[in-house]
């Protein structure tokens, strides 16, 4: 939903009212594509359409409130995982919600618990880009646009995370190193 049927000069309760009721769920989904964690997300949709609220009056066009919640949401993810020390919320259950057994990805646990630290010491859009490809089985197109990168970059982005997880893993010993002109990426 795009548009307002408000004056922004009209009463704020029934502005705030309006903005819960047809935003809230927008808040939160965007949100959480980026933690896949739903008390993470709960927290920033909570924190977008209180901003929303607070700072209607300051939407040039109320035609663009929806774009403007989606960047709200997003950034408002991005401060709450950095104030609890940039530990993003990972674990086995991630996998299991998701109808995967870890098990049948990787035997051994420390191969997970090392592919998740690699993960969550990406920087941003390294992190998003990787969740929303992988966890939220996003296409390329999808992350461009809601990352507003290009897709060339979105493909460059995967190709060196996994470069990167592949030395990571190599020099930790958890696999061997490929053999010459064999590279990882190439699946």
């Amino acid at each position: 939903m795009s548009f307002f049927p408000f004056d922004k000069n009209k009463n704020r309760y029934e502005i705030a009212e309006f903005i819960f009721k047809n935003y809230y769920k927008t808040a939160y989904y965007t949100a959480y594509q980026y933690c896949d964690n739903k008390f993470i997300a709960e927290e920033a949709a909570q924190e977008t359409i209180f901003k929303a609220i607070n700072n209607f009056d300051q939407l040039k066009d109320s035609g663009k409130l929806e774009s403007w919640l989606k960047t709200v949401a997003r950034n408002a993810v991005f401060d709450l995982l950095k104030k609890m020390g940039k530990e993003k919320p990972y674990d086995i259950n991630d996998f299991e919600d998701m109808g995967i057994n870890p098990l049948s990805i990787v035997e051994n646990e420390e191969i997970i618990m090392e592919i998740r630290r690699i993960i969550r010491s990406l920087e941003e859009p390294y992190h998003a880009t990787i969740v929303l490809y992988y966890y939220k089985d996003m296409k390329i197109k999808e992350i461009s646009s809601i990352l507003n990168i290009p897709e060339g970059t979105i493909k460059s982005i995967l190709y060196r995370v996994r470069d990167k997880i592949k030395r990571e893993m190599i020099k930790k010993g958890f696999i061997e190193g490929l053999g010459e002109g064999e590279d990882i990426n190439e699946s």
